[in-house]
């Protein structure tokens, strides 16, 4: 995966309790859009690695607590300070990307939208 293809979402700003989880700062002004997070990439040495959440809630003020699937305590601790990035035709609904390919383009018609989504 290229960061091109991806958008930032935000950083893993620390770690939540005791049990693997950790705190991902959403960088948007529109964060119920990211209500279910099922795939994220986390940038670690310049290169996008897969990620997984088992389990997310949500945190204060744009913040999400986020546990991922088989991961380690040192795992946690090397996910802290960085950035995050998803791949909106993973990680979304098709409603929801429609929603993101009209808002970042500027379109307007519906017929638009189908259209562009289809191609991607």
């Amino acid at each position: 995966m290229k960061k091109e293809d991806c958008y930032f979402l935000g950083k893993i700003t620390r770690k939540h309790g005791l049990k693997g989880n950790v705190i991902i700062k959403l960088d948007t002004d529109q964060p119920e859009l990211y209500n279910k997070l099922e795939g994220i990439f986390v940038e670690v040495n310049g290169l996008l690695v897969p990620f997984f959440a088992e389990k997310q809630q949500w945190g204060n003020d744009n913040s999400k607590i986020v546990t991922f699937k088989n991961s380690s305590e040192q795992l946690v601790e090397q996910s802290i300070g960085k950035n995050v990035f998803f791949h909106f035709l993973l990680c979304l609904n098709f409603q929801e990307i429609n929603f993101i390919i009209t808002k970042s383009l500027g379109m307007k018609s519906e017929k638009k939208m189908v259209n562009l989504a289809e191609t991607l």
